[in-house]
């Protein structure tokens, strides 16, 4: 990224500026869909606006419009003059209000032309808007192109403007796909600066957030800007921009829905933004909790409920006020418990065989690599808290090819520890048919994978969370605390439970982060191994498993009936019984293949069938 990167305004007066600066800074909301257009929009074109001050003759650069399909369409020509006039750029302002202090804005990329090198913006704390003049904050995003250390890619970053010379307070890289929708959100409070990107309609859970502090600026307009991004200032620049929103006071973070099991801790958190200082209540079910026993941080930001129980279980809301008498209640969060049973495991790989594999005796069906290893004491270190390790483990196909349609998977799980100042990567549990080699955290490239990142690899695999993959593409995301998944140096019981329908439970140290969650495409899985795998980086985390239980329910025995006297043939697994009572007793067909059909005898009479693993 070039920076400076020149982003200038048109020029307006002193005295303009002036008396929009003394604008009222009480709770005011701006919210647009510009379905009329943009009459309380200040419109930025300020190459044409130069052209006129200096005599230059030159047309408009910016054009304004609103598509059928809706929202504000912003386009902007590359720079008749890029080394007297600045890149091509053009935007709006919405100067009826000034906010001090606190902001909130956010916008809508309906649609860019992804073929250019643009940033797409939205603004905040802007002042004394005008060429050489314009200063305050924005969060852009850079479309793929050559500019700094990010040739190729996408960059989001928070910028300071001063005097229109942009310099980047944090930066990211993220490449966004054009076919979708997404919301660019900016906050600040005080000094501190907080940008995010979500993928509509999802609201809750960005794509990557970003935060920096910087004092300059306390209070400014919001608005809309874009500029060529391009270092050969030669790129024009095409934004839609949808729903368009910017207040000083708001819950910016609603609490989330939480499920659980008994006994487990849950924590519920907020965010907001008025003038401060801010004060919290939570409630149950509408009546005002107080701290003790069983309940913490009532009165801040984040509530914590310990050793939940059936009492605990119910709608969960927080009151926020601030200092200027302003009150919100945030929508409802409900903590409910899961009870999940287990059946008798299939396979369950205790600290005594990981022993084994440390002194080289692979288990048959199992295999290890890289740098995987198994401690004296058994537990199976997938990494080691070690700069640029990759380990995986992998547990064969349990069912002989059979059709297997759900699976029970229990493991304890160790992540921390780390020894460089920040923790990377992350761990994968994997159900697939490609599991060989080394796969780190990104899992299988084709089956189900449920990936614990701890390190934010941004669009690949947002972090920290626990993210959903099957057939490589994204199913599901959960921003965690670090804290949350980082437990050194304990460990933690993980359950992963995929039920009939591809219905995927995951619980991660008690707490449920998917309950049910639908895999479109999920079926069933034939001849699939289970397979855990990690990486380090240039930094690093300890990634450990312990006291494996897998249980899996192959499709085993399948009805494919015909028309009398054919009969019906069976097509099954493992071995096939036979009974004239449902009751049974069931006797063994040891020499029956699959498929099998029964002729219906001449004198009729019934007959039940069942099939039993090996």
């Amino acid at each position: 990224m070039k920076s400076p990167m020149q982003i200038p305004f048109s020029p307006r007066s002193a005295v303009l500026a002036l008396l929009l600066a003394l604008a009222p800074t009480l709770a005011v909301a701006q919210s647009d869909d510009f379905s009329h257009g943009d009459s309380l929009w200040t419109r930025q074109d300020p190459i044409y606006e130069l052209s006129n001050l200096y005599g230059l003759g030159l047309g408009p650069q910016v054009t304004f419009s609103f598509p059928a399909g809706g929202g504000y369409r912003i386009q902007t020509l590359v720079s008749p003059d890029a080394a007297d006039l600045g890149p091509g750029r053009g935007g709006a302002i919405r100067q009826d209000v000034n906010y001090s202090d606190s902001f909130s804005v956010a916008a809508d990329l309906l649609a860019w032309d992804n073929t250019t090198e643009q940033i797409d913006t939205v603004m905040g704390r802007i002042s004394t808007p005008g060429a050489g003049t314009t200063s305050g904050y924005f969060l852009g995003y850079n479309t793929p192109g050559s500019y700094g250390n990010f040739p190729g890619q996408g960059v989001l970053g928070i910028y300071r403007v001063d005097n229109e010379a942009a310099t980047s307070l944090v930066l990211s890289t993220i490449t966004l796909n054009p076919t979708n929708t997404y919301r660019l959100t900016f906050f600040g409070q005080g000094s501190d600066l907080e940008g995010r990107l979500y993928l509509l309609p999802n609201t809750n859970t960005p794509l990557l957030a970003l935060s920096a502090n910087d004092p300059t600026y306390a209070s400014g307009y919001c608005g809309l800007i874009q500029a060529d991004a391009s270092d050969a200032m030669d790129a024009p620049s095409d934004v839609t921009y949808g729903y368009y929103s910017a207040t000083n006071f708001c819950i910016c973070d609603q609490p989330q829905n939480v499920v659980c099991f008994a006994g487990a801790t849950v924590t519920l958190t907020t965010s907001a933004i008025g003038t401060l200082p801010l004060s919290y209540q939570w409630t149950h079910a509408g009546t005002n909790l107080l701290d003790g026993a069983a309940v913490s941080g009532s009165t801040t930001a984040s509530l914590s409920l310990n050793s939940v129980t059936t009492n605990n279980a119910g709608a969960y809301a927080v009151i926020v006020k601030d200092a200027s008498g302003r009150r919100a209640t945030s929508a409802a969060a409900t903590v409910s418990l899961l009870n999940l049973t287990h059946g008798s495991p299939e396979i369950s790989i205790t600290s005594i065989t990981f022993s084994n594999l440390s002194v080289g005796i692979i288990p048959p069906g199992m295999t290890i690599y890289d740098d995987a290893y198994a401690d004296a004491s058994g537990e199976l270190h997938l990494t080691d808290a070690v700069n640029s390790e990759d380990g995986s483990f992998v547990v064969s196909d349990l069912d002989h090819g059979a059709m297997v349609q759900s699976f029970d998977a229990q493991f304890e799980a160790l992540i921390g520890g780390s020894s460089s100042p920040m923790s990377a990567d992350g761990m994968s549990f994997s159900w697939a048919t490609d599991l060989t080699g080394p796969f780190g955290e990104s899992g299988s490239p084709t089956g189900l994978t449920v990936i614990f990142e701890v390190y934010n690899n941004n669009s690949t695999i947002p972090g920290p969370g626990v993210s959903v993959k099957y057939g490589g593409v994204s199913v599901a995301q959960q921003r965690l605390p670090l804290s949350f998944l980082e437990t050194y140096p304990n460990f933690v019981p993980v359950d992963i439970r995929l039920s009939p329908g591809g219905l995927l439970t995951v619980a991660y140290n008690s707490v449920v982060l998917f309950d049910h969650l639908p895999i479109p495409g999920l079926t069933g899985v034939a001849g699939a191994s289970f397979g855990w795998g990690a990486r380090t980086g240039a930094d690093n985390d300890n990634f450990w498993i312990s006291n494996v239980s897998l249980t899996t329910n192959p499709q085993i025995l399948n009805f494919s009936p015909t028309s009398r006297p054919a009969g019906i043939s069976f097509s099954f697994y493992g071995v096939l019984q036979y009974a004239t009572k449902v009751s049974g007793p069931y006797t063994d067909l040891p020499q029956a293949a699959s498929p099998f059909t029964f002729t219906f005898p001449a004198g009729g009479g019934q007959m039940f069938w069942r099939a039993r693993a090996p």
